[in-house]
């Protein structure tokens, strides 16, 4: 499926703002949503926003393209059929929604790795920065399940030792 986010007309005039003052307009946001619609440039919220999440890595691609990458964890579930792009003032940059198909399910169970990219038509390339937080979204998975199968390994070892302690009192 071909994911082609809609820039704007809010997102347009604040880099256009920001680019006259001589500074970035700046990514900082993705909010992910469960509404479902044929985007357009009039927009200025997602339609049924469920999450707003940091940008935890991004990577410029050639000039004009941006990788943006995010990890929704937490107890809420729902479907993706909506994204969008919001700008350190707030300002939603660029949406993302579909009629025929969800992108994936956010479940609760689990962290939902989501990423896209992002092209810049429409305005100049460095007039766009993304604020991230550095982070390796593959370690830091791994090393979430690492910590939980560490716990799960010590209140092993925890129950053993409860029950070894146990068996010695009896001895006695």
């Amino acid at each position: 499926m071909q994911i082609n986010p809609v820039i704007t007309d809010a997102g347009l005039q604040a880099v256009f703002n920001a680019s006259n003052d001589g500074l970035q307009a700046t990514i900082t946001e993705i909010g992910l949503g469960d509404g479902r619609y044929i985007p357009h440039t009039k927009l200025i919220k997602l339609q049924s926003e469920r999450q707003r999440l940091p940008i935890s890595k991004s990577e410029r691609v050639g000039e004009s393209y941006i990788t943006l990458s995010a990890v929704a964890d937490g107890e809420k579930e729902y479907w993706i059929k909506e994204f969008g792009l919001f700008l350190a003032d707030g300002t939603l940059l660029a949406v993302w929604s579909s009629l025929d198909k969800p992108l994936q399910y956010k479940a609760a169970s689990a962290p939902c790795f989501f990423s896209t990219d992002f092209i810049l038509s429409g305005m100049p390339a460095d007039a766009i920065t993304v604020n991230d937080q550095g982070a390796d979204i593959a370690i830091a998975l791994f090393l979430e399940q690492f910590a939980m199968l560490s716990q799960a390994q010590i209140d092993q070892m925890r129950r053993h030792l409860e029950l070894l302690f146990s068996f010695n009192q009896h001895k006695k």
